[in-house]
């Protein structure tokens, strides 16, 4: 069983089948940027504690988040981003620059469907 550490930035329903199969399939942790209405069912759920809004290249990631997203990291054999270019997923590039597996998951209105092959090697 792969370990997978999944960030994005906020749970939309339309995500939803999308990590129920992971979760079915693998031990996954994520960590999202913003609460969300929906909930996941899912042991390893994070939230960022920093306030809403666009976060950028010079703003700093609160310690607890720094935490979460370093445990994620060192824990994982996957690591899915599909966060823009902020300070976030700079923090992720630096520390999962040893791991083999990192995925950068496009978020992307047109195309709501993403390819598993990768996920069943």
């Amino acid at each position: 069983m792969k370990k997978i550490f999944f960030c994005h930035p906020r749970l939309r329903d339309y995500r939803l089948p999308l990590f129920n199969l992971l979760n079915d399939k693998h031990e996954v942790t994520y960590f999202f940027k913003n609460k969300s209405d929906i909930s996941i069912e899912c042991p390893k759920v994070y939230y960022s504690v920093k306030k809403r809004g666009k976060v950028s290249l010079f703003q700093f990631i609160p310690l607890r988040d720094t935490i979460i997203l370093l445990k994620g990291v060192l824990n994982a054999n996957i690591i899915v981003s599909s966060f823009s270019l902020d300070i976030y997923s700079l923090f992720l590039i630096i520390l999962s620059k040893h791991k083999k597996s990192i995925y950068h998951f496009e978020n992307n209105k047109e195309n709501k469907s993403f390819d598993f092959s990768n996920f069943q090697k």
